[in-house]
């Protein structure tokens, strides 16, 4: 009896002795923005496709040895693992590595200043409004690192002419660090053209005033908020467009708000320390000045103030 040759072959990763393959090595894990993380591993032999988990949970199947991970809580640290896959079976996942999404504080962000230079034009770390030396402003220990030291008897300023800062017709807010001498109308910051655009100064009744300008003889809205002479304060700045509200909240506390009934005009001269129209050139210091293009929300004036130690914008993240 003749039996005939029976050849059995079998293709590579499929069939009887298909094996799961290794648990992928090399994870790492870098932060793109607010709500973005991106996770990279090795190429693993065998692998058709993987499972990545955040905190556990499984969040992508990804064919390729990289993948973004999207739709992240700002400010928060997540647990990144990855399992390979592949019709053999599905690996252990890899040693968890941990990647933290940027505050969302850089979320809008126009134009940041550190103030850390001694002397001459200081840098817009964000933007390109890069500031002006008016008369030789000096420096002195600030909240963090340096920060400008302003002297009124030599009518001391920094200045740029911005488009972009405190725009017309839609929400923005500044905040800075100060600390102020108590002079009365002492201009701290502000924008000002042909009776339009924004001003912030001190009094000398411990408050710090916050007006906004809608051409001139046209409505003009001030608020005010307590601010002590001689010690740091945060002073932050709003205005919501929708509703012509001008609000402002020193150190965090709850906002004070007020309504301009012909709403505000933008100016594109802006200053720092200098004298606006109707105030005079302040003596004292100021840090760490910033711009968004929207108005910050509770959490956020919390985090930025973060208990009187201020945070502070890196180049890449508030930390």
């Amino acid at each position: 009896m003749f039996f005939g040759h029976l050849s059995l072959k079998l293709w590579p990763g499929a069939g009887v002795g298909a094996s799961a393959p290794d648990v992928p090595t090399g994870l790492v894990v870098t932060t793109d923005s607010a709500t973005q993380l991106t996770a990279n591993w090795d190429d693993m032999d065998g692998a058709t496709s993987y499972i990545v988990y955040v905190d556990g949970v499984e969040t992508a199947t990804p064919t390729d040895s990289t993948t973004p991970l999207t739709g992240l809580t700002a400010a928060t640290t997540y647990a990144i693992t990855v399992a390979a896959v592949n019709s053999g079976g599905t690996s252990d996942q890899c040693a968890a590595v941990n990647g933290t999404t940027w505050s969302s504080l850089t979320s809008g962000l126009v134009s940041y200043w550190a103030l850390d230079e001694e002397s001459g034009t200081r840098v817009d770390s964000v933007g390109s409004n890069d500031l002006t030396d008016n008369n030789t402003v000096g420096t002195a220990a600030g909240m963090h690192d340096n920060a400008a030291s302003f002297v009124n008897a030599n009518a001391e300023s920094l200045s740029v002419v911005a488009s972009d800062l405190a725009a017309g017709g839609a929400d923005w807010s500044a905040d800075f660090w100060v600390e102020h001498t108590g002079q009365d109308y002492g201009g701290l910051l502000g924008t000002y053209t042909d009776h339009s655009g924004f001003g912030v100064f001190s009094r000398n009744n411990n408050t710090v005033d916050f007006y906004v300008q809608h051409g001139a003889g046209a409505d003009r809205v001030i608020v005010n908020a307590g601010c002590t002479p001689n010690v740091w304060h945060h002073v932050y700045i709003e205005w919501i467009d929708a509703t012509n509200t001008a609000g402002i909240s020193i150190d965090n506390a709850a906002l004070v708000t007020g309504v301009s009934v012909n709403g505000y005009t933008q100016a594109t001269a802006f200053k720092i320390g200098g004298n606006l129209p109707g105030l005079v050139d302040m003596t004292g210091l100021i840090d760490e000045p910033e711009f968004h293009s929207r108005a910050l929300i509770d959490d956020e004036r919390t985090e930025l103030y973060a208990s009187g130690a201020g945070k502070y914008y890196n180049g890449t993240n508030f930390v």
